[in-house]
């Protein structure tokens, strides 16, 4: 680490006039990352493009369990799933549930009918 380039250690310090056992760290410096929400994890977002990609090559509509089964059953793949449904990249029907399970589509592919 260059002398530029900057820390938390240069940025916070330790609160003065309190009980060691109430002290705690304060940070003037920005916070990131979190602070925009899940969306900034990069991870999350590559796992987002890795379902996308996916729907695409495709030949019809996947359903949530097989795409858990392929990207793994975690929160991050919840997460790319949410992500991508807000912002409206794929569309999901179905009910959801072993009846009648979510079944996700690229949108505006073929399968999807747009109104005039």
């Amino acid at each position: 680490m260059n002398s530029s380039s900057s820390s938390c250690v240069t940025h916070c310090r330790e609160s003065v006039g309190r009980p060691s056992s109430a002290r705690k760290l304060e940070c003037s410096r920005p916070r990131t990352g979190w602070t925009r929400g899940y969306v900034s994890h990069p991870g999350i977002r590559r796992r987002a493009k890795a379902i996308l990609d996916f729907l695409s090559t495709a030949s019809s509509a996947s359903s949530e369990f097989h795409i858990r089964g392929v990207f793994g059953n975690s929160p991050d793949t919840s997460k790319a799933l949410r992500i991508l449904l807000r912002t409206e990249k794929i569309r999901r029907s179905g009910v959801g549930g072993r009846a009648d399970p979510f079944l996700y589509t690229v949108a505006g592919s073929r399968g999807d009918v747009v109104s005039a």
